[in-house]
Order: structure tokens, then C-alpha cells, then sequence
């Protein structure tokens, strides 16, 4: 894939994963599913087929050490730091404007770093198709095929059931009927908030929809300092990249994805990565459970012990110095307890990271 500038997002705040993912080091820097952090992990899916010039991170400004610890194969200045939260429009464009700079007219790969995406090459031979797709001057996506009734993502209700088709329009969060219809009509696929274009056909979309952010960031980039980029960032609105452009545009299109996707987005997410007991319960440390029965339990330290008497579908988190105890059927209600800690137990209670 030569002539490709990929992007891969890596801001995101992860709260829902508390008390594993903190303010200071949120869960893309987390290893979740294996001895590699999901940062290491989508770079390197991109680095078995493309050079680590041609990849670029995009963070929080706060994240920029980390990821550089974390990734010694990119140049510290393919690792961008974002003065301030302004939500995924501002990401892609500034990834956009680098990559047009590079090269004018190039295509563009935007990845997310905090799913755990399996098999790569199922991802490449996607990414191949959804080239391809862009030279037509088509914004085009990946769509989940859904395994069940979700009410956590986004839709693309799609024409037709072609490996490549027309985005109709994107659906928000639907209620729990609305999407077990959606799986069962089959045109229905979550949004992944991954996207491939050339990069002046993104350009022409922002001048039209979004001209403001365009306006402030394309100067910025050719200018290159941080006072710069932080007075751009300083002017603009929080936009998402889907409501700000995607929702907007008439010329889109999906990849029905080959690979498997998961967004490791709460803690009942995690279950799969973990093999089940005789009871049903999973998880990460030393588990001693008596008369208890589908608990999930996480020790970011693999040799602390946790006992578990009499107790069923609870989430037990060990990190940091730090314990969760919660029901499964209240997992939707952690962020919003999270959000109202006190900023002492939203960062390491350790000195790491």
C-alpha cells in the first residue's frame, strides 16, 4: 500500500474502564488483550504492510511521552499532541492537512487505537477494498456486522449486502427495539469511526460543511508551532467527525468488514478475552471463587488474589491501588460515577505512566 498516510486517533478519555483506564493513562495505552498495549497493537496491524513513515498518532498533548515510550519505531514528530479537546472533526482534519501536504491528492487511512481489530491481513485485504472504493471520490467506512441488538454504537443503514455499498444514512445510538430490528433486517452495520479518502476530497468536504475548522486549522499546519496550532484549537467547536462531516455527506461508502472488531468500551466488553470457570466466572489474577457464579474480575496485577464467596454477575477491578465492586447491570452507570470523583482518584495512584 505505497502513497497511503495512515492516522491513527488516540485521544480517547476511556472512563469507562476505571479504575484500570485513568485521566493520566486512559485504555489505548493499556494492554487489554495481550502483552502489547491496543496503541502498540494498531500500529503495528499498519506495520506489517505499510513503513512507520508513512503513520502518524494523533493524542492528547498530555499523551505525547507515552505514546513516544510506547512506539520508539515512529518519529517524535509523527506523534501529535493535541492542545486541547475538540472531539474527532479536529483530528482527522489536522491528519487530513499532513497528509495533503505530503502528498496532494493522496489517499488516507484513519484508524482508531483503543479496538482490538483481528485478523490484520482480514483489515488489509478491507483497507485494499476501501482504496479502490475512495478513488470514485467516495468518503468510505468500515461497518460491523452485528452479533447482537447493541444500543452502545452508532448504524450505517447500508444498500443492499455487497461487500462494498452506498451508505444510505447513519443512525445514532437506537433504542433496544429499534436495534434488534436493525440486526435482523441485515442492511444495518455499526459504525466503526474508521474511514479511508483522498485527501483533498476530505478537504472539499470540510470547506463545505465544516469551513470554519479549515479556516483555523489549514494555516496552523503550514505554520507548524505549537503557539499556532493551540490558538486554531483554541477557536473551534467540539465536533465529532460523523456529525460534523460523515452525516453530511451524499458520496459515502461501507466496507462490510471481514475482520473481528470489538470495542473494549466497558468491562463487560472484556469478557470474551477471558476463559470462563465450571461457574461461568472470568478474569485476570488469582481467582478463588466458592458458590459464585458469572463474576468477572480484573487484577491489573496477574498475582493478586481475589476470593469471591456467594456472590454472582458482580465486576471486581483491582488497579493501582484501587477497587471496583459492581454490578453487571449497572456498567452503563460508570462513567457518569467517574465523572464526579474526586481528580485525586482520577490519575495513578502510582508513580507509572
Amino acid at each position: 500500500m505505497v502513497d497511503v498516510t495512515y492516522i491513527i486517533l488516540a485521544g480517547g478519555a476511556g472512563t469507562r474502564l476505571w479504575p484500570l483506564s485513568t485521566a493520566d493513562r486512559p485504555k489505548q495505552f493499556l494492554a487489554l488483550s495481550g502483552p502489547r498495549t491496543l496503541l502498540q497493537q494498531a500500529v503495528d496491524r499498519v506495520v506489517e504492510r505499510a513503513s512507520p513513515d508513512d503513520v502518524f498518532v494523533i493524542t492528547a498533548s498530555r499523551f505525547v511521552g507515552l505514546c513516544q515510550a510506547q512506539l520508539p519505531e515512529l518519529a517524535p514528530a509523527h506523534i501529535l499532541g493535541e492542545p486541547m479537546r475538540r472531539d474527532t472533526a479536529a483530528a482527522v482534519l489536522w491528519g487530513t492537512l499532513l497528509a495533503e501536504a505530503r502528498r496532494p491528492g493522496g489517499k488516507v487511512v484513519v484508524l482508531t487505537a483503543d479496538h482490538v481489530i483481528e485478523p490484520a491481513a482480514a483489515l488489509h485485504d478491507d483497507i485494499e477494498a476501501a482504496l479502490a472504493r475512495a478513488d470514485s471520490g467516495e468518503v468510505v467506512t468500515f461497518g460491523i456486522v452485528p452479533d447482537h441488538a447493541s444500543t452502545a454504537f452508532g448504524y450505517l443503514d447500508v444498500e443492499g449486502a455487497d461487500k462494498v455499498s452506498r451508505v444510505r444514512r447513519f443512525v445514532e445510538k437506537p433504542d433496544l427495539q429499534t436495534a434488534r430490528g436493525y440486526v435482523e433486517d441485515g442492511h444495518h452495520l455499526w459504525n466503526s469511526g474508521m474511514f479511508v479518502f483522498r485527501s483533498s476530497d476530505m478537504c472539499e468536504a470540510f470547506a463545505a460543511h465544516l469551513p470554519g475548522h479549515l479556516a483555523a486549522l489549514r494555516p496552523a499546519v503550514a505554520d507548524g508551532g505549537e503557539d499556532a496550532m493551540r490558538d486554531a484549537f483554541a477557536a473551534l467547536a467540539k465536533v465529532s467527525i460523523d456529525y460534523g462531516i460523515m452525516e453530511k455527506l451524499s458520496a459515502v461508502a461501507a466496507v462490510r468488514a471481514g475482520f473481528s472488531w470489538k470495542d473494549l468500551g466497558t468491562f463487560l466488553a472484556l469478557e470474551p478475552l477471558f476463559v470462563p470457570d465450571a461457574q461461568g466466572n472470568r478474569g485476570r489474577g488469582a481467582i478463588i471463587a466458592e458458590q459464585a457464579a458469572h463474576n468477572l474480575i480484573v487484577c491489573e496485577d496477574e498475582t493478586e488474589t481475589v476470593v469471591l464467596l456467594g456472590v454472582s454477575d458482580l465486576v471486581v477491578v483491582r488497579s493501582a491501588g484501587r477497587t471496583l465492586v459492581m454490578d453487571k447491570s449497572r456498567s452503563g452507570a460508570l462513567k457518569g460515577v467517574v465523572e464526579g470523583l474526586p481528580e485525586a482518584l482520577l490519575v495513578r495512584a502510582d508513580k507509572e505512566g
